[in-house]
């Protein structure tokens, strides 16, 4: 039969509506590029075991076969440069598809061109694991394969490559690192996809360096703060590389938001205090909030120490004042004490004890001096002026007392001759408003009436201004402990 099938190989049978033709285990080398044209309803030819070899083929074009499956060794040819299938409507699945071997065997492949097929099944994994083999391949055309997800290490392995074109897909966004290891492109071609945002990181310096062709046209850009960055760093890489937007500026437009749908993305210019009106309003809250619980936080410190600080400055100014008295030989007691009966035990157990029993000082009161056979008004007046101080320890059972009242009295009526400072009002617990009369508000008013506290150091103060109200004869160290220490 001969090594070659030429032209008129099957002269006589144009006619013919042979469907398989089977040409295996033969010597042949060479085959007419037109020989076979005449079957017209050809659906299978079987070469197999012939002599045909392709050892010098460097080009490849096998454009519009529509085909639906593609052997494992199929390109099993070291010398391959150039592989086209442009529109062959393959569906890449991995049913139909040895991924792993499709290119293993065209290790020197430097252009392949995919463009117009269907990779919408094809995970990230799959298109890795095809494309992982080919370390020389130069030019990529995976346009229009229905792309929408990108795998950060997906390029890794194409160490040379210097043309992308990612056209025509549905890519919206892709990891940081997709282009981190692609530092030799020189031309990326991404329009037409959906990419609204271009993030930080997506472009990094290393791909930009050499990269000199750039196209992200007809992509519905968010003209929105969200877009601030980006259109930042499109106006400084226009500064250095002047054409390094293909299509700029009339194919860069807005879609989002609707006022600005159609506007060129060139005349959207948006400012940081653009961008920032919320975090300008959220600063200065959060410096008045910050403001307010200082405010707050302070006022209740002092509040909660207010006993401590007044007793510091008390103590401070007793000290440096150093106040000092004359004891009066001509006084029987130093203090009288007009209380109510709900109230001794008080007068007993703190007033006697400090004043009495630590500082030395005679009180008068009526539970240990009391005058047999003397009426009870008269007693009082006898001893309230043989007294060179009175304390009226006012609460709300002294106010509904008479005799408290009546002592109170005789104290205001003395005062017009002494002076106010011959009394000395202590407030023991709180005291009920209803009860309180024009005598009590006038003393209150007139006098620095001097306020009880179950505190420690509230306790300390309020001694101390007892201290300097009564106006001790010794010195302020004889008075004061020196080694008595303020809590805070």
């Amino acid at each position: 039969m001969g090594d070659h099938i030429y032209l008129n190989f099957f002269d006589g049978m144009e006619k013919s509506t042979l469907r398989e033709i089977q040409l295996r285990d033969n010597s042949f080398q060479k085959i007419n590029d037109r020989a076979l044209q005449i079957f017209r309803h050809l659906a299978h030819l079987d070469f197999s075991n012939n002599n045909i070899v392709l050892g010098r083929l460097d080009d490849l074009f096998l454009n519009e076969m529509k085909l639906t499956k593609i052997a494992s060794f199929a390109f099993n040819n070291s010398n391959l440069k150039l592989l086209s299938l442009t529109k062959c409507n393959i569906k890449f699945t991995s049913d139909n598809f040895d991924y792993a071997n499709l290119f293993r065997w065209s290790p020197n492949l430097q252009r392949l061109q995919l463009d117009s097929n269907n990779m919408y099944e094809m995970n990230a994994s799959s298109l890795m694991s095809m494309l992982s083999p080919l370390k020389k391949l130069k030019d990529l055309n995976l346009e229009s394969t229905k792309l929408k997800t990108l795998s950060a290490e997906i390029f890794k392995p194409l160490v040379s490559l210097r043309h992308l074109d990612l056209t025509l897909n549905s890519i919206s966004g892709w990891p940081i690192t997709l282009f981190s290891n692609v530092s030799k492109l020189s031309r990326l071609l991404m329009a037409s996809n959906k990419i609204r945002v271009i993030k930080e990181g997506y472009l990094p310096s290393s791909l930009m360096e050499y990269l000199i062709s750039l196209d992200l046209s007809e992509n519905p850009f968010d003209c929105s703060c969200e877009n601030l960055w980006f259109r930042k760093w499109m106006d400084n890489m226009i500064l250095k590389k002047p054409d390094i937007f293909s299509n700029y500026p009339n194919h860069y437009r807005c879609a989002t938001p609707s006022r600005l749908q159609g506007t060129l993305l060139m005349n959207y210019n948006p400012t940081d205090e653009d961008c920032r009106p919320w975090g300008h309003v959220l600063m200065d809250i959060i410096i008045t909030s910050s403001a307010v619980c200082f405010i707050f936080a302070c006022a209740a410190v002092v509040y909660i120490q207010r006993w401590n600080i007044r007793y510091l400055l008390h103590t401070i100014y007793m000290r440096r004042k150093k106040y000092t008295l004359l004891r009066d030989i001509d006084f029987q007691y130093d203090i009288y004490v007009a209380y109510s009966d709900k109230d001794a035990s008080w007068v007993r157990n703190e007033l006697w004890r400090e004043l009495g029993q630590e500082r030395g000082f005679k009180l008068y009161i009526r539970d240990k001096y009391e005058d047999p056979g003397v009426a009870k008004c008269d007693s009082i007046i006898n001893n309230m002026y043989d007294s060179r101080k009175v304390l009226l320890v006012i609460s709300s059972s002294f106010m509904s007392c008479p005799w408290c009242l009546y002592q109170l009295q005789v104290a205001q009526g003395r005062a017009v001759h002494t002076g106010p400072n011959w009394m000395i009002p202590v407030i023991l617990g709180d005291l009920q408003i209803r009860h309180v009369t024009k005598s009590i508000r006038v003393l209150l008013t007139q006098e620095n009436a001097i306020t009880w506290s179950e505190e420690e150091n509230g306790k300390r103060l309020f001694w101390s201004t007892i201290l300097r109200s009564i106006e001790t004869s010794v010195n302020l160290n004889d008075v004061i402990d020196d080694n008595s220490q303020i809590e805070i």
